[in-house]
């Protein structure tokens, strides 16, 4: 007899699984019109929009440990203080006063506004680190914000 309520067990499984898809539907009526259909979604950004996405989600890829991407466009973006990106590195002493041996170039750590070139060399000549490393998101010297804006537009096409 257990044996028997076993072998009913697929048939009644297979019964309630039968639904009025196929006849009469009380489905809302959006799916009812998406059935079996691949829609097709368009996010819409203007120009601008579309650089800044591109360059954060670019930039958190790229200052990534496990990537390690020489990016220029990450250095100079709009998010990064070089001023305090460098006040970080000295403070974890990545660089400091004395490994530096060229006044001229003493004369960076007191200067505010501090362009990528003057970086770089600074770097580059007495140091061993790269822009890469610097910029390692490991370092935590700036952070990438999430991307947000005010101006996109979605457009769902039902139809493909």
């Amino acid at each position: 007899m257990k044996n028997l309520g076993l072998l009913v067990l697929p048939f009644v499984g297979s019964v309630f699984a039968i639904d009025t898809y196929f006849t009469n539907s009380t489905r809302a009526e959006i799916f009812q019109k998406t059935d079996l259909k691949v829609g097709n979604l368009t996010i819409n950004l203007n120009k601008d929009d579309f650089k800044n996405y591109f360059l954060t989600y670019q930039c958190m890829h790229d200052t990534n440990v496990r990537y390690h991407v020489r990016n220029d466009d990450c250095y100079t973006a709009p998010w990064i203080d070089l001023d305090d990106v460098f006040d970080k590195a000295v403070k974890k002493s990545l660089i400091t006063k004395e490994m530096v041996t060229d006044t001229e170039d003493l004369a960076l750590f007191d200067k505010k506004n501090i362009t990528i070139g003057e970086f770089e060399h600074l770097f580059t000549n007495y140091t061993n680190h790269t822009m890469e490393d610097i910029f390692s998101s490991t370092n935590s010297f700036f952070s990438i914000p999430l991307f947000e804006t005010e101006n996109a537009s979605m457009t769902l096409n039902v139809d493909g």
